[in-house]
């Protein structure tokens, strides 16, 4: 299947539509903004509406911290400021996210358009609108669905830049990659990747324009960023880009106790931080105490490093198939376990739809196998290296699966099409003359 140039742009706008009445819809139904989880972005943002500043009782009372990514604590800071910590303000934050998670049909349509054509994109667009996980995380005050909103325009633009060569499309995008970064550290990761392969490519084509493209933009990338990293290391004394909790993650999968996720099996209990965390509250600082984590899981990765080996594999295969049910959390709602065939039946028919376009041939372009490689490496090591079990751990990546699927599709729809009209013509006069008075 080759790209075509049509783009279906009402397709999308339907798509765009159908979207959001269904993520409003999901909202209302779930109704979770009445009595929302806020998590450590919740704490953090009630420690700034008292006045204590970026902070979190994990070291101490009140103490410093760089625990989360600063997006979401400040989007919850500033609405919370404005309106009160009220069920109203969460259900705004609510809509904002319907309309942010149905506004991806654009950027992944636009990519499956570039990629695979335009029966693709429009087929792109209404899996988007449909897809469970997208208007599950619409109903969270957390910051997956930003990250999930985000993602598919960062990389949409990081690839329009290159074939634009505008300076105003590679300022934007990389101040949406900043952006995205500041939700989830792992986009600096997997951009700084795709952006030094595409400056490579482009001076070694000698392409000025492009190597310009790719510089400003990750110029603006660094830019946005760069407030917060001063913050941090004017708090911490050392530079931490964004957060610094990934010891905290290390050790969680690398420790006597560790399952692959943050709970042992068949129990509502999750794995607890060693003692010395609690011992040396509000004496250590928040750096100090990650320092000390990532020491001793380092320790425990060398008694056994064969063992280490089989604990991230394992959790490389879970992360791209799907983690036991029995070591999913069970408690605050237990969503991952109540809604585990769902998200777990999708996936696996992404997956095929993937390896159909591998085995037809349809994954040779380069954007879409730079994407794929850099995706696929980076989340592997991430998670590999900590632990899985959440669904948006994946569910931030899932977009780059859609245009595979439906490509994958409308190639199998495709050939049984060619197939059947095979079928239904005339072979032999006799047939032909069978045929015409048939009814």
């Amino acid at each position: 299947m080759q790209p075509q140039s049509s783009y279906p742009a009402r397709a999308l706008w339907l798509a765009f539509f159908a979207a959001l009445v269904l993520h409003v819809g999901v909202v209302f139904a779930i109704r979770n903004y009445e009595h929302p989880m806020l998590w450590e972005n919740g704490d953090i943002a009630t420690e700034m509406l008292k006045g204590h500043g970026y902070n979190m009782n994990f070291a101490g009372p009140d103490a410093p911290t760089a625990w989360q990514a600063p997006g979401y604590p400040f989007e919850l800071y500033f609405f919370e400021s404005a309106l009160g910590a009220h069920p109203l303000t969460f259900l705004l934050i609510s809509l904002l996210q319907c309309i942010l998670s149905s506004a991806m049909v654009f950027p992944v349509a636009w990519l499956a358009c570039r990629w695979f054509g335009g029966r693709a994109a429009a087929l792109s667009a209404w899996i988007v609108a449909i897809m469970p996980l997208y208007a599950w995380y619409c109903t969270r005050i957390h910051q997956p669905s930003d990250v999930m909103a985000i993602y598919p325009w960062a990389l949409a633009g990081w690839f329009h830049s290159m074939e634009s060569r505008k300076p105003t499309a590679a300022l934007v995008t990389g101040l949406i990659t900043g952006l995205g970064a500041l939700f989830s550290p792992t986009m600096l990761a997997v951009f700084g990747i795709i952006s030094g392969v595409l400056l490579v490519r482009a001076l070694l084509g000698a392409d000025w324009a492009a190597v310009r493209a790719v510089l400003i933009a990750g110029i603006c990338t660094l830019l946005a960023i760069t407030p917060w990293t001063v913050r941090n290391y004017r708090v911490f004394g050392r530079i931490i880009p964004i957060k610094d909790s990934f010891p905290k993650e290390l050790w969680y999968g690398n420790n006597p106790n560790s399952t692959g996720t943050p709970f042992y099996a068949d129990s509502e209990e999750a794995i607890q931080l060693p003692p010395f965390v609690l011992e040396n509250y509000g004496k250590w600082t928040e750096t100090q105490l990650m320092d000390t984590l990532a020491k001793q899981s380092f320790a425990y990765i060398a008694t056994d490093k064969p063992a280490f080996v089989a604990r991230t594999l394992k959790k490389i295969l879970w992360l791209w198939t799907a983690v036991p049910r029995n070591l999913l959390r069970t408690r605050y709602g237990a969503e991952a376990v109540k809604y585990y065939w769902i998200h777990t039946g999708y996936w696996f028919l992404l997956l095929l739809g993937f390896f159909i376009a591998l085995w037809k041939g349809l994954l040779r372009r380069f954007e879409v196998i730079l994407s794929f490689t850099t995706i696929i490496a980076i989340y592997s090591i991430v998670y590999g290296l900590t632990i899985v079990g959440n669904a948006r751990f994946r569910g931030e990546i899932e977009f780059l699966f859609i245009p595979v699927f439906a490509a994958a599709s409308l190639a199998v729809f495709d050939q049984l099409n060619r197939r059947g009209l095979k079928v239904e013509t005339p072979s032999s006069p006799s047939t032909a003359k069978s045929s015409k008075y048939a009814i």
